[in-house]
């Protein structure tokens, strides 16, 4: 999917890369373009989430990502984006209902509506700088959530989306300085936030090969199953180039079974080894194994209508997110591949921000963690 255009992809399968050497204003909500990490660029303007957290520890779910992916048959949705959030913490990712540690919404709007223009945005830092959110929006100075209640009781201008963040900006001194300065105005986002949030990335999407969407699995029944011994190496290796699928399966300690559907994955994914999103809606996930495939996927709950799948986050992303320094000794944070099902009529009645449905397969060596229905 190409960020820039405000139009559905002509290609049926889309590879996401990430981009570091971009400014930071070019990744703001107006002009539309995909990303990873840093503040969540809300699309719809109006019923902004303030209740995500962690259905295990109950702390604030973390903005992974955000994929723009607009709909060119459907004028409701002219924009739209789908945005996942998740909990840093993996001792929480033990739990194999997904729903209590990831968060995945959909938001769109038609191309005449009471937030953007009608015609697309130009790409200058200068371009309706009255677009942006926080002129906006009530949101969460360390998280970019919908600000609730909570604002500082010493300067009435610092916002937050719960006392536990009120409660870090204060310790990280950020705000503490600010709000006994008075003679100094208190900025929307703290700048305690880069340190907290994931790092931010430009997600690029360019076109890939359409041959992984529709190539047929050899039959290798006949096959002699091989286990792939691994030594187990920090998922900080993945930030580097040209890692083979192999490669990927040990930076991610699996201890994989070659069955003909990891060897599908490593054929599709050796031509560009560094892609962190597989998007293709309506078509199936590149599955990284044989197992933990869900038995179904449940329906939209607003509408009722199916959902089908949309993109996928591979497991090459985790070595960007900088997640290590934090584990404090427990297994670090990974997937095999988490895979979004969205409506399949893309509903647009009700709330701004629409729940959608994240599976996690995840790598062989915890498939006991990860039943095959959520």
């Amino acid at each position: 999917m190409t960020d820039s255009r405000l139009e559905e992809p002509e290609s049926l399968l889309d590879l996401g890369f990430l981009e570091s050497d971009v400014p930071s204003w070019t990744l703001a909500s107006r002009f539309f373009h995909s990303k990873v990490g840093g503040l969540p660029p809300w699309l719809a303007r109006e019923d902004i989430p303030n209740d995500l957290e962690c259905g295990v520890c109950e702390d604030r779910l973390v903005f992974l990502l955000q994929v723009y992916a607009p709909i060119e048959e459907d004028p409701s949705a002219f924009h739209r984006s789908l945005y996942v959030f998740m909990c840093r913490k993996p001792s929480c990712h033990a739990s194999p209902d997904t729903s209590q540690t990831f968060r995945v919404l959909r938001s769109q709007l038609p191309r005449s509506n009471p937030f953007y223009p009608f015609d697309p945005p130009l790409l200058s830092s200068n371009w309706r700088q009255d677009l942006s959110q926080e002129r906006h929006l009530q949101l969460c100075r360390l998280c970019g959530a919908g600000a609730s209640n909570k604002t500082c009781s010493g300067c009435k201008e610092a916002k937050y989306c719960s006392k536990e963040h009120q409660t870090a900006d204060w310790k990280s001194g950020s705000h503490k300085a600010e709000c006994q300065s008075p003679s100094k105005s208190v900025p929307l986002i703290s700048l305690y936030a880069p340190t907290y949030l994931l790092p931010e990335y430009e997600l690029l999407m360019e076109s890939g090969d359409e041959d992984s969407l529709s190539e047929e699995e050899e039959d290798s029944e006949d096959e002699e199953d091989v286990n792939v011994e691994a030594e187990i190496v920090k998922a900080e290796a993945l930030s580097n180039k040209n890692l083979s699928a192999e490669e990927i399966s040990k930076a991610l300690g699996f201890e994989m079974k070659e069955d003909k559907v990891f060897d599908k994955f490593q054929r599709c994914v050796k031509n560009a080894p560094d892609q962190v999103v597989r998007y293709s809606r309506g078509f199936e996930p590149l599955w990284i194994s044989s197992e933990g495939r869900p038995n179904s996927i449940p329906d939209c709950e607003l509408c009722g209508s199916s959902r089908k799948f949309e993109f996928q986050i591979m497991p090459q992303l985790l070595g960007s997110l900088q997640l290590g320094e934090e584990t404090l000794g427990e297994d670090s944070v990974d997937w095999g591949i988490l895979g979004i099902y969205t409506c399949s009529v893309s509903c647009s009645e009700g709330k701004a921000y629409k729940t959608e449905y994240l599976f996690r397969q995840n790598p062989d060596n915890k498939k006991d963690k990860n039943e095959t229905h959520n």
